[in-house]
C-alpha cells in the first residue's frame, strides 16, 4: 500500500502530470492518504468555496488513522527529532500512520521523514 505525502497530493490537486501519471500506473497497490494529510490540505484552504472543492476532491481516497500506541510512538519521534530534524507534529503522525499499516509513504520529504528508520519511502516522480 501507498499512503501519499502532503507533498504528493498537493500535486494531484494541481493536475501536475507526473503526478497524475504516477497515481494512474499504480494498478497494483492500494493509493490512499493518512487522514492527518487530508486535514492539512483542508488547513490550506482560505475559503469555503476552496475548501467544499478540496473536500469534494478527497472523497475518493480511503484515510488511514494511527491507532493509539502509533500516536504514543509518534510522541517519542517528535521529542527525539523535532530539534534536530526538524520532524513536525504532523510529520511524526503521518510516518507512523505508515508504519502502523505497512505502507510505503510517497513523499519527497526525505529531510524530516529519513530520520525515522523504521519508515518506508518512495520518490514517485521527478519534480
Amino acid at each position: 500500500m501507498y499512503l501519499l505525502d502532503t507533498d504528493v497530493v498537493v500535486d494531484l490537486f494541481r493536475n501536475y502530470p507526473p503526478a497524475t501519471d504516477w497515481v494512474a500506473s499504480q494498478t497494483r497497490e492500494e493509493v490512499a492518504l493518512p487522514g492527518f494529510v487530508a486535514m492539512e490540505i483542508l488547513k490550506g484552504c482560505h475559503d469555503y468555496e476552496e475548501q467544499r472543492k478540496a473536500e469534494a476532491w478527497l472523497r475518493p481516497f480511503r484515510f488511514y488513522w494511527p491507532d493509539e500506541e502509533s500516536c504514543l510512538r509518534a510522541y517519542t519521534v517528535f521529542a527525539t527529532l523535532h530539534l534536530s530534524h526538524g520532524v513536525g507534529i504532523f510529520d511524526a503522525l503521518i510516518a507512523h500512520t505508515a508504519i502502523k499499516y505497512d505502507a510505503q509513504l510517497v513523499t519527497f520529504n526525505a529531510k524530516h521523514y529519513g530520520a525515522i528508520p523504521e519508515l518506508s519511502t518512495v520518490e514517485p516522480y521527478k519534480r
